[in-house]
């Protein structure tokens, strides 16, 4: 059925696309701490808001990027270019979601987004295999994802998965893997020593005011012209007002199943 709702978002330049939305990524990026010289990469960089929030703000770092969606991919290449970061970024299209064109113990740190939740089935390990493959010895993986409660059941997630990727052509999150502990176990049976996990329910931001870097800026305004071309492009407004009235119907249920989550680990192979 494919990613119907990951197109749309792509189609119209959507950043920030997970739960607290910049605020979840300025914490992730603290969490992630970028040195001069470190090989970083970003697992499912989508649109590419992170990516060039992350070379704006630490210039002496090397980012990287793989991305398995072609529409994703193309438009973080226009951010990235759009923001004048070309030279500071390189981005690769996946051709096989399992395996990452990186030599063993490439990359000092990686991140995802939002990504590693909508594996389904073996994929979910698979990832996690992987980014430890290309990932350093004490290399640092930082993810921000939406997992379900405590209180929810198998049952009740199998059934939201199963509505969603009907409406979306995705999944809300894994109901194998099903709440956080069951990553955590999973993390440390591969590996990975979990040093931070918070809940993005208990964080707040506080609104100040600051100059943009001129990258920001522009990315701002990438983003801004997808917002546009989505309010008057028709065939994109109907899009989005279908997706609007499932996603309502939607989050009255899913609202009270989920939250998100950023944790930091270190992988101890």
């Amino acid at each position: 059925m494919g990613n119907q709702i990951l197109n749309y978002l792509g189609k119209a330049h959507s950043d920030f696309i997970h739960a607290k939305g910049k605020l979840a990524s300025n914490k992730l990026i603290e969490l992630l701490g970028p040195k001069s010289k470190e090989n970083i990469l970003e697992v499912g960089f989508g649109t590419g808001a992170t990516l060039v929030r992350l070379a704006a703000l630490h210039k002496t770092a090397n980012f990287f990027g793989f991305e398995l969606s072609e529409l994703m991919f193309h438009k973080a290449v226009e951010r990235i270019r759009f923001c004048g970061l070309s030279d500071k970024v390189q981005l690769v299209l996946l051709t096989d979601r399992n395996k990452f064109p990186a030599t063993d113990n490439t990359f000092d740190k990686v991140y995802c987004e939002s990504i590693i939740a909508i594996q389904e089935g073996e994929d979910f390990k698979n990832l996690f295999l992987e980014i430890q493959r290309v990932l350093k010895p004490n290399g640092m993986l930082v993810f921000n994802e939406t997992i379900w409660l405590e209180k929810t059941e198998r049952e009740t997630a199998q059934s939201m998965n199963s509505t969603c990727k009907q409406l979306f052509g995705i999944i809300q999150s894994n109901d194998e893997y099903l709440h956080i502990q069951d990553w955590k176990n999973l993390l440390f049976e591969i590996g990975f020593e979990v040093q931070v996990e918070i809940s993005l329910l208990e964080t707040n931001e506080t609104k100040t005011f600051k100059l943009l870097p001129l990258p920001l800026f522009l990315s701002k305004l990438y983003t801004l012209k997808g917002k546009m071309k989505a309010v008057f492009t028709t065939e994109m407004r109907k899009e989005w007002k279908d997706y609007k009235r499932k996603i309502s119907s939607l989050n009255n249920h899913a609202g009270a199943l989920m939250q998100g989550f950023i944790i930091k680990s270190v992988n101890r192979k």
